[in-house]
Formats: C-alpha cells, structure tokens, sequence
C-alpha cells in the first residue's frame, strides 16, 4: 500500500514538473523595434578604421595580429555582436546585402580561388573596404574598384 502511494506521489510530482516547463511564460522581448544600421555601422566601420597598421596573423583576432574573419569577428565583438569565425561562414550566416545598398560596418566577401568565398573585408563608405590582406601584410583600406577586388566581389553582407 505504502509502495503504491508512493509511486502515485512520484507520479504527479513528475508530472507537475513536466507540465511547468510546457508552460513555462515566452522570454521577453526586447522592445527595440528597428536597428539604426547607419549608427550601429558607423562605429564598426571607425573601429576597424583605428585598428589599420595592425599585422596579418593567419586565426588572429586580436590587435596583435587579425586574419581576415578575425578582423570581422574582433570588430563585431566588441559590440557585441555574434559572428563566425570564418569568411565562409560569416558569408553563410549574413544577411545578404545589395552591393548599391552598403552602408559604413557592413561586410564585403570576396572569391580568391574562383570558388568558395575566402575573403572579408568592413565596408567604410565611399566605395573603400578595412581588410587583413594576407600574411606580410597589415590591416590596409583597398577600393572596391580596384583592378585587383572589383572582379572577385561576391557580396554584400551584414549581422547588425
């Protein structure tokens, strides 16, 4: 009898439990309706400008020493927005922007083996990108235009 009663109790215990987490209130939402890109952009885009002069280091994401997605994660970070670590997947996961749409912070990728994306440069406003170029190099501001990027320019891409 005592064991019967307690398997009851179990039971409804159990089931309270279950019932709770089913109903358990909707996390609160923010109340911020639109994000101001322009703003929010803008300080993407001034501090990756400060950063310009730092070395390339292949996975460096710090001042010491950026990789191209490093650059992007280390700039992103710092206000708080998640990001991947990789260009392939930083190009994955954005929300995909016109190129005649960019605004200052957004994201520039690039193909430099004809195939995958590989690259990612900060958008900074008037046709000019921050990028980690490649090993021996440091953080430098390239154009869009150039001979060099114009033909390899994949997309355009924001997470903020």
């Amino acid at each position: 009898m005592i064991s019967v009663l307690r398997i009851l109790f179990i039971t409804i215990i159990c089931s309270s439990l279950l019932l709770a987490c089913a109903h358990s209130p909707e996390p609160k939402r923010s109340t911020k309706q639109t994000v101001n890109h322009t703003h929010d952009g803008q300080k993407i885009a001034n501090l990756a400008k400060s950063l310009l002069g730092a070395p390339y280091k292949y996975g460096g994401a710090s001042p010491r020493g950026f990789d191209c997605s490093g650059l992007v994660y280390y700039t992103h970070g710092q206000f708080g927005i998640r990001t991947p670590r990789t260009s392939s997947q930083q190009y994955k996961y954005a929300k995909n922007i016109k190129l005649n749409e960019l605004s200052s912070g957004d994201l520039i990728f690039f193909t430099l083996n004809n195939k995958n994306v590989s690259h990612v440069g900060i958008y900074i406003g008037k046709g000019k990108f921050v990028h980690a170029p490649k090993s021996g190099k440091r953080v430098a501001v390239n154009h869009l235009n150039d001979d060099y990027w114009q033909p390899r320019i994949v997309a355009g891409g924001r997470f903020y």
